[in-house]
């Protein structure tokens, strides 16, 4: 998927090529990989193009969690806090939303909120005028 940045859950051991500016290079944590309650996942966001961005996730149970938000600093940048995966069923479905302006944390939220009442692994997080890359982690 092609976007403005990525999104690296580090701790596992899977990367993802080729490396394009704009287009996501790295994921050490798979698409799809399989996680369990208690999994601790270090957050990382390489900025693209697009310096303003969010990381939020919602899980299987419906939850919306913000993880970072506003100005994107350049390279990669660790998010400050660890997240330790809940017993949520199902999924936790991490997304970056960048774009060349300042993004509203109430836009952002409300477009997270849309996902979550729909309970679908698959459903798209979209924010007008954003670019979103995203990684799913399914949940026994």
């Amino acid at each position: 998927a092609s976007a403005g940045g990525k999104l690296v859950p580090a701790g596992y051991l899977k990367i993802v090529q080729p490396a394009e500016p704009g287009v996501i290079d790295e994921i050490l944590v798979a698409d799809g990989a399989r996680v369990r309650a208690g999994d601790l996942l270090q957050l990382s966001v390489v900025r693209g193009d697009e310096p303003y961005g969010w990381v939020v996730s919602v899980d299987g149970a419906g939850a919306v969690t913000v993880h970072a938000g506003g100005p994107l600093a350049p390279g990669r940048t660790d998010l400050p806090t660890a997240y330790r995966l809940d017993d949520a069923p199902a999924f936790e479905h991490f997304f970056l939303v960048t774009d060349d302006a300042p993004l509203a944390r109430s836009d952002v939220e409300a477009a997270a909120a849309a996902v979550a009442a729909r309970r679908d692994p698959d459903a798209p997080l979209v924010v007008p005028g954003a670019r979103t890359v995203d990684v799913l982690v399914v949940k026994p």
